[in-house]
């Protein structure tokens, strides 16, 4: 759950960065119809919150898109920050060590 639960983020992320379904289709190598059902089932993991305000030639952040995916980068960066921290004192051991 917790892998499928990063990748429905990410995805929110891509359609955002993107502004549709179909370019972060392309951008994520998977089909549009996956990017859908990634975002839906998102939603319906969030108590069914929208996420996402769609119309046949834009797709926006709700209010509470913008809120969560604010919340979904800084916890991303926080991730990449702490997977830093360690590949850095991996290669300070390391050097320490020859």
């Amino acid at each position: 759950m917790y892998t499928d639960s990063i990748v429905e983020e990410q995805t929110l992320l891509v359609v955002l960065d993107t502004g549709s379904f179909s370019a972060a289709a392309v951008e994520l190598g998977v089909s549009q119809s996956s990017v859908s059902r990634r975002i839906a089932a998102l939603e319906d993991r969030l108590g069914g919150r929208r996420l996402l305000s769609r119309t046949t030639r834009r797709v926006e952040a709700t209010e509470y898109g913008l809120e969560f995916a604010a919340g979904v980068r800084r916890a991303l960066s926080l991730l990449h920050d702490a997977q830093q921290q360690v590949i850095s004192e991996l290669h300070s051991s390391v050097a320490a060590h020859h």
